[in-house]
């Protein structure tokens, strides 16, 4: 399988079995943020306590937007974009999320 090929498949789950799990987790799932969000409820309930941080790696890809919504919106963190990385055809964020 060529390796642009595992990124394009790995949007959509129900091919996970035909493709390397490590390649499923690089590719975030569907809208590229599939993955990410499945473990946000999980992230904001160890980080109940006021002043808990959360440090993200994120690709342009992600669907950044709607990360920040459902932190902001649905868990209360505030954010900020730490850096901003453009390494040959991928921009990468580091995001930090601080609980309010």
């Amino acid at each position: 399988m060529a390796e642009k090929d595992k990124f394009l498949k790995a949007n959509d789950l129900d091919q996970a079995s035909k493709i390397n799990c490590i390649d499923l987790s690089y590719a975030g799932g569907k809208n590229g943020s599939e993955i990410i969000l499945k473990i946000l409820d999980s992230v904001a309930q160890l980080l109940k306590s006021p002043g808990g941080i959360l440090y993200l790696l994120l690709l342009k890809d992600n669907n950044i937007s709607e990360i920040i919504k459902i932190m902001v919106q649905n868990y209360g963190f505030k954010w900020q974009t730490l850096a901003k990385v453009v390494k040959y055809n991928e921009i990468l964020f580091i995001m930090k999320f601080t609980k309010t």
